[in-house]
This record gives structure tokens, sequence and C-alpha cells, in this order.
């Protein structure tokens, strides 16, 4: 801005902004001071008091305009009341952003203002997947579980076992372990294949086209020189064909 030798800084970008909340600041007072001085020059009838109070509300905006909490073009601003901040566009207001929190500060002059926080990663969205290994989460009633009602702790290991029977083995609270749907996982279809309990149906002999569905391998192919078959406890096996009889 210029008027009669007066020279005032162009707006520094959106990004320098967010990033360098001092330039903002630095930018705002300057500006404000240039553009008194450009006021006066230009309306010298004009209450210096008004000008203050106007560059004021100008600055306080210009600074909460550029914050990560609000969504574009909205700017965070303190309530009517002053005690709590709002994302204000003209006379439309939205809630702050997922995870973001702010408060009312005051600042040179008194002039409130607001402070935000947000999270510097993105937030889990509700998508369901496998749950993360080693993190334990609370069960419905309130006791410590290591992973949801529907899944199984799998020991990513073979735990030693103990008397003989790996089944009965334990995982301690310092052995890595990963959450399974034993009714549906490929390699711990059954049960944990790790202990004993359920199998990996992708491991099984001869086996090349599986899947396994209610804690079942359910074999669809066998590889060349197995073919399919039954065994005396009802599951589906690959086994090795018979050689022709010449």
């Amino acid at each position: 801005m210029s008027s009669r030798g007066v020279f005032c800084s162009p707006l520094p970008s959106r990004q320098s902004l967010q990033v360098q909340p001092s330039i903002t600041l630095r930018f705002v007072f300057e500006f404000v001071i240039c553009l008194r001085a450009s006021l006066k020059r230009k309306f010298p009838a004009m209450r210096p008091s008004f000008i203050v109070t106007a560059l004021l509300a100008l600055a306080s905006t210009a600074v909460a305009t550029f914050d990560q909490a609000c969504p574009l073009l909205y700017a965070l601003v303190p309530n009517a009341k002053k005690d709590k901040c709002i994302c204000l566009l003209g006379l439309k207001t939205q809630p702050l952003k997922a995870g973001c929190t702010a408060v009312v500060k005051k600042g040179l002059l008194g002039i409130p203002y607001c402070e935000s926080t947000c999270p510097s990663h993105p937030q889990p969205s509700g998508h369901y997947g496998k749950a993360k290994r080693n993190q334990p989460i609370l069960g419905p009633d309130g006791t410590l579980q290591r992973c949801p009602s529907a899944m199984t702790a799998c020991p990513i290991d073979s735990p030693p076992a103990l008397n003989g029977d790996r089944a009965t083995a334990t995982i301690s609270s310092n052995e890595p372990y990963e959450c399974v749907d034993s009714s549906e996982d490929l390699y711990n279809c059954g049960g944990c294949s790790s202990t004993g309990l359920g199998v990996s149906c992708m491991d099984l002999p001869g086996v090349r086209g599986t899947s396994c569905t209610e804690g079942k391998c359910v074999i669809y192919s066998c590889m060349k020189g197995y073919t399919p078959s039954i065994n005396d406890k009802g599951e589906q096996e690959c086994i090795r064909k018979s050689p022709r009889r010449i």
C-alpha cells in the first residue's frame, strides 16, 4: 500500500504464516503502523482513537484467519463472551477440526485471541483392520485385554512347550503377538498355529489353492502329483497319487 510516500509490505503467503506464526505478528503490527500513518495523511479529520480501534480489530482478525484448527477461509476467534474459541466466516460458524483444541488468551493491549493446538499426525479413520501388535485394549468390563473379543492373541514365534504340550503354553508380557480371527485367518485357522491349536492352511502338504472357513481349511486344488482326499477326522487334505501300475 502506498500513499504520499508511505509504503506497506505485501501480505505474506499463507504457508509462511502457518509455518512461522512470528511472521504473522510481525507483519500485522508493521502493517497497522504503516496503515495508520497512511490513513492520517489521507483522512486528517478522522479521530485517532477510531483509527486505532479499527486497525487493532483488523489485526486481530488477520492473526486469527491463518489457523490450522479451522476449515479453509474460517477465522479462529473468541466468541462473544470471550470464553471459547470458534471458527467464524461472516455469520457462519464451524466447529474446530477433529483433534484440535483452542484457548482464549490476552495479547498486547489486552486484546483477546485464540491459540490452537492440533495433532501433528493424521487421526485414524473409522476403518476396521487387523489390531496392532502388542497394543493391549480395555474390555467391556474394564479389564485389560490383548485383542478384541472376536479375535485371538497368537504368539508370533512358537512358545516353548510345557510338559510336552504346546497347546498349554502361555504368552509372556514381553512376547510379541498378533491378533487374528481364527475362523477365517489363512495362517491360524481354528486357532494359533504357533501353539498347535490351529493350522496354517497354506502349509498343508500338497495344497495349492485353499481358504479358511469357520475355522476349517477348505481345499480347492492340489499341487501336481497330489489329489484331494478326506482323512479320518473328516478334514480335507491333499495326498500323493499312487504310482500307476504297469
